[in-house]
């Protein structure tokens, strides 16, 4: 004991076991085994795996390639939804845009704001004689007025082959005024009226001017179809033609549009409807607006089709305000959607 003492003072003695010496080199021994252990991990992995593939290549392959697809979906499906193709492609039997799952928001404006979207030309070539961008939806006008459209109707139109279109379908849904006046209204305006009745009865002997009851009634309405058409020129205008027509129980709308983020000349948006992609998915159709128009009692805009899509034509949505025979004094907002 003595002499190891001796040596400790003279520094040529071993470091006791445990002593602070011989701690800190049991810590480093550690940090210089542990990477060694996760890679001697790694090593029988892929030592084990390379052994299975060798005994059965088939079965390997095919497990691999599905949890590389498993793997690629699960990244790329809330990204992009999966793009099956961005474009006609004959050897890739892709009519148009395709993803395999309804395309995220975020994939849309990303989309419409790259330089495929903005610089992309109108997919509608054939004109008939005279005709300009924006007016081949207009040629379904005559049939809406010789036809007795009914609430929540439409009619196709097929075309002839010398026709410049193939096919003209149209739809129209009627909203009276009558189904947003607040329940009791005439009791409400009535009883107004009656109350005002004294004080109008003294203006009147004073030389005043009496106003018509029947007069506050056409103006209420009135007041009540000019809100209703503003509120619909600016969806119109904005552009949100699905954003309110939801399913409801969380499945996938079968049609849903976007507008685009770019405004101006080269605004438009995309057109996203189930199975109108390649083998049953979700084909995407950019649009951009040619025509938009807006008068005292109607509005309209007008959409081409742009290359990269499922099909060539234009679509038109308008709004307009009407009197309806059946409803007396009470108009109507007339909802128009029509596509060649």
């Amino acid at each position: 004991e003595r002499n190891r003492v001796d040596g400790e003072a003279a520094g040529t003695a071993p470091p006791r076991p445990g002593g602070g010496g011989g701690g800190g080199g049991g810590m480093a021994a550690v940090k210089n085994t542990l990477p060694r252990r996760v890679l001697g991990v790694f090593f029988s992995v892929f030592s084990t795996l390379g052994k299975v593939a060798k005994a059965y290549p088939q079965a390997f392959s095919v497990v691999f390639t599905a949890l590389l697809l498993a793997m690629y979906c699960s990244i790329q499906a809330p990204r992009t939804g999966i793009v099956m193709s961005t474009g006609p492609n004959p050897l890739l039997l892709s009519s148009g845009h395709t993803t395999f799952f309804v395309p995220p928001a975020t994939y849309l404006a990303r989309y419409m704001e790259s330089n495929r979207f903005i610089n992309a030309e109108s997919s509608v070539t054939r004109l008939p004689p005279g005709g300009k961008a924006g007016s081949l939806s207009k040629v379904l006008e005559d049939e809406l007025e010789n036809r007795a459209m009914l609430d929540g109707s439409a009619f196709v139109k097929p075309s002839g082959r010398k026709s410049a279109f193939s096919l003209a379908a149209t739809a129209q849904k009627t909203l009276s005024v009558r189904e947003i006046l607040p329940d009791g209204w005439e009791a409400k305006l009535s009883a107004e009226s009656t109350a005002a009745t004294g004080e109008e009865g003294i203006e009147s002997a004073n030389g005043g001017e009496e106003q018509n009851p029947v007069d506050e009634r056409v103006i209420y309405i009135q007041n009540v179809a000019d809100t209703v058409l503003e509120a619909a020129t600016t969806v119109l205008s904005a552009k949100r033609f699905t954003e309110f027509s939801g399913t409801g129980d969380g499945t996938p709308e079968p049609v849903r549009f976007q507008p685009s983020p770019v405004d101006g000349r080269k605004s438009g948006g995309t057109l996203v409807v189930k199975s109108l992609g390649d083998f049953g998915r979700f084909g995407l159709q950019p649009l951009r607006v040619v025509h938009q128009e807006e008068s005292e009692d109607a509005a309209s805009v007008v959409f081409s089709t742009l290359r990269g899509g499922h099909f060539d034509g234009e679509i038109r949505f308008a709004v307009q305000m009407k009197d309806a025979e059946d409803n007396g004094d009470i108009p109507s907002i007339a909802i128009t959607a029509s596509l060649v």
